[in-house]
């Protein structure tokens, strides 16, 4: 029997950092979470069903989305299986003023950070970014691995 390659699955490194990044620049957003939703699931937020009778437009019926950015619930779903909080706080930097750090013990210790407008959005950022570290696929760029938080920067 001949080995067959399988197609890669899953959300490439790149637009899991850059859905991170989008977390810590923009403000929550429905059209955010639902990127978020679009990237970790793998399926549309919406479904193209067949019309109810014939001649009418195709039914399109929109799957609930969790509010990811605005909820610290839905949040913490998006943390990979054995990632901890290792550090919430809010800080007084401008432009960013939470800061949430996920940790990864095993044979190699792994943390990720998140710093955005809100909680919710920090957590999201972080768990990305985990996800992303996941991958491995490519080193996590300086911001996510050089300080453990902002406002440590210039000790």
């Amino acid at each position: 029997m001949k080995d067959v390659a399988l197609p890669q699955t899953g959300t490439p490194k790149s637009v899991l950092l850059e859905l991170a990044r989008r977390c810590e620049s923009e403000r929550p957003t429905y059209a955010l979470d639902v990127a978020i939703w679009e990237a970790v699931e793998g399926v549309p937020a919406h479904v193209v069903g067949k019309p109810f009778k014939a001649g009418n437009p195709p039914r399109i019926t929109h799957l609930p989305i969790p509010n990811y950015t605005r909820s610290r619930d839905a949040a913490a779903t998006l943390a990979p299986e054995g990632w901890i909080v290792s550090d919430i706080c809010q800080t007084y930097t401008e432009g960013r003023e939470w800061h949430v750090a996920l940790w990864k013990c095993g044979a190699v210790e792994t943390q990720v950070y998140g710093d955005a407008k809100t909680e919710p959005a920090a957590r999201v950022a972080a768990a990305l970014k985990a996800r992303a570290a996941l991958t491995g696929e490519a080193q996590a760029s300086n911001a996510d691995t050089k300080s453990p938080h902002p406002d440590r920067e210039a000790q």
